[in-house]
Parts: structure tokens; sequence; C-alpha cells
């Protein structure tokens, strides 16, 4: 008699009187595995019992373990019967895994993310980055004092038009509109005065810095009156500026 016990072969006196007949010791055979546990199957032994008494040793079948199917009752008859023949899939290592644990596609960015960081850090290292300034800080490499003329031009049609009219709804919206170009223009000429002109430009015209304060002066004076004649100031402290401008793109 001999039967399978927390993974251990245990083998009666019968049997072992039966493995002496032929010559061979009960412990000298290849132990038996326990049903269920690892990667194979173990099912009973394809030859009978000798005698009635005896029961059949377990033996040793190929094959890989299947998925065992469920008792879903919302699942289909057919896929149940089919979940005992299909093979467990499992993600392999590689894209979309790390140490063979799956990852999500936030995790994947922000891995992403890290690597580009650490490569341009890398880089910076190697050779140190230049500092450029431009106007959209790509940079665009586009300066024109054109645009602050217009935008002072405008300021200008404003103020002549606001005298011109006895209309009060009218009137407010122009002194609206006007104070909103002359802060344009005096963007546009920061922009000119920050990321444009360099130090070598004030070596060769030193009168930049007070041209351009007085220009955005007197755009700020443009927003608290109506006088055409500080218009015309203005216009004329950007015509200067924009002579200067493209002296040095020759």
């Amino acid at each position: 008699m001999s039967a399978v016990r927390a993974g251990r072969l245990v083998v009666s006196p019968d049997v072992d009187a039966r493995a002496r007949r032929h010559g061979v010791h009960p412990f000298d055979q290849e132990p038996v595995r326990a049903a269920g546990v690892g990667d194979r199957h173990d099912v009973s032994g394809p030859e009978p019992p000798d005698r009635a008494d005896e029961e059949p040793i377990s033996g040793y079948e190929g094959g890989e373990h299947a998925v065992a199917g469920h008792d879903d009752p919302a699942e289909p008859a057919d896929q149940q019967s089919r979940g005992h023949h299909q093979e467990r899939k499992e993600p392999l290592p590689g894209i979309g895994t790390v140490n063979g644990s799956t990852m999500h596609g936030e995790e994947e960015g922000v891995l992403f993310m890290t690597i580009v960081s650490r490569l341009l850090s890398f880089a910076d290292w190697l050779r140190e980055p230049h500092l450029i300034h431009a106007h959209c800080d790509l940079p665009c490499g586009v300066y024109d004092p054109a645009q602050a003329r217009i935008e002072a031009d405008s300021v200008k049609a404003i103020m002549e038009k606001f005298n011109d009219s006895d209309d009060s709804v009218f009137k407010t919206r122009c002194v609206a509109i006007k104070e909103e170009r002359a802060d344009l223009v005096k963007h546009h000429l920061w922009v000119l005065w920050t990321d444009y002109f360099k130090p070598p430009h004030l070596e060769t015209y030193p009168q930049l810095h007070e041209l351009f304060w007085n220009a955005t002066k007197a755009a700020g004076e443009a927003k608290k009156t109506n006088d055409v004649g500080v218009a015309d100031h203005l216009l004329a402290q950007i015509a200067e500026i924009d002579r200067i401008f493209w002296e040095t793109k020759k």
C-alpha cells in the first residue's frame, strides 16, 4: 500500500515486497511529486496493481498546467469549458515593464521625461549652453521698430478723433482704446531695448538708453492727455530709434 502525503512517497510493506521480487528497492526508485504541485501533472501510473488490495503509485506525465475554469453563471458555458485548456499569458519584460512589473501610461511618461532630463543635463555638462535673448524667447530673431510706430500712429489718430467728436460715449471708447495702444507702444520699445540692443551697440550709439527712456515716458504721457503734440513727440522718438536700428543691420 502506498500514498502521497505532504509531498512524500510512503511505501507499504506489500509494495516493498513487490519491489524486492523485481530486484529494485523502493527507495532506489525516482521520488514522486505531489499532485497539483509544480508545473507538471502527477497522475496515476498506467499499470494496474498486481493484487486487489494494492493501489497504483502516482507516476509522471508531461504537460503544462492550464488555467482552472470557474463557475461564473454570467460567462457562457463554452468559455467556461475552454478555461481548462487556455494557457496563462503574462507580460514579458521589455517595453511597458520595469523589472517584470507592468507600467501604466503615466508611469511610462514619468520615466521618459526622467531619461530626457538626464540626457540634457549630460549634454550641458559636456558643453556649456550659450545664453541667448529674443522677444519671443525662441529666439525667432524678428525685431522691427515698426510695431511700436504703428501703435503710436494709432494713439495719434485716436486723439484726433476724440477731439473732433461730441459723442460722450464715443469719447469714452477713444480713451480706453488709446490707453491700450499706448501700453503696446511701451511693450514693443522695451523688447527692443532689453532684447535686441547689446553693449556693442551702446559703444557706437551711447544715446540709446536716454532715447528709449524718453520714448517710453512719452508713451506714458500720451495715456493721460489728448494733446496731439504729445503723440507727435512720441513718433519722433520712435523714428530716431528706427534709424539706429536699421543702421545696426548694415
